[in-house]
């Protein structure tokens, strides 16, 4: 079982690389929620258990360098990745970038984009290089970026998001 303080996993590094680094994971998993097109279409793997086995293998993964490699592996055997495939990988990497900077659960729906924290019981993370990070980006955002409170839940809440890719790159950016 991961520990929420000290494992290791990664990070998008700058730019549109797709690298990811290591860096300490905060949350033992991420939940994403979102109403995005992300899948291995019928027409791309026509086994459904094929299909199954081939999402609990990408649900495993743990780096950028696993998750490049399954993806050659996919278009060896099956072609070139439709572009709900695509969402899928770029979701998964914003699960990974959401791990590394404390996130429980990320919301992409309507082009809204909630990234709920860690909840009080990881104090240590409110204290943390990560969380300041957040609270960077936010107050350099004019606005645009609110942290707001739900009963416990703590979250970054930003309209205009309407693409996995597009939040990816706004974590990548909060994260620097």
């Amino acid at each position: 079982m991961r520990n929420a303080a000290t494992t290791d996993s990664v990070q998008r590094s700058g730019g549109d690389t797709g690298r990811f680094t290591g860096r300490r994971e905060w949350s033992l998993e991420v939940q994403l929620d979102t109403d995005l097109h992300a899948l291995l279409p019928d027409n791309y793997v026509r086994s459904t258990s094929e299909r199954l086995s081939l999402y609990m293998q990408l649900d495993n993964l743990e780096s950028e360098e696993a998750l490049q490699q399954f993806r050659l592996d996919l278009e060896d055997r099956f072609g070139p990745l439709p572009a709900s495939g695509e969402t899928l990988f770029d979701l998964m990497r914003l699960r990974h970038a959401g791990r590394v900077l404390g996130m429980e659960k990320i919301v992409l729906k309507k082009g809204v984009l909630k990234c709920y924290l860690l909840d009080g019981r990881y104090e240590r993370y409110y204290q943390s290089a990560e969380f300041g990070k957040l609270l960077k980006a936010v107050q350099s955002s004019d606005g645009k970026i609110a942290i707001k409170q739900h009963k416990n839940a703590v979250f970054l809440e930003l309209d205009g998001v309407y693409s996995a890719q597009k939040a990816l790159v706004l974590l990548v950016e909060w994260a620097k």
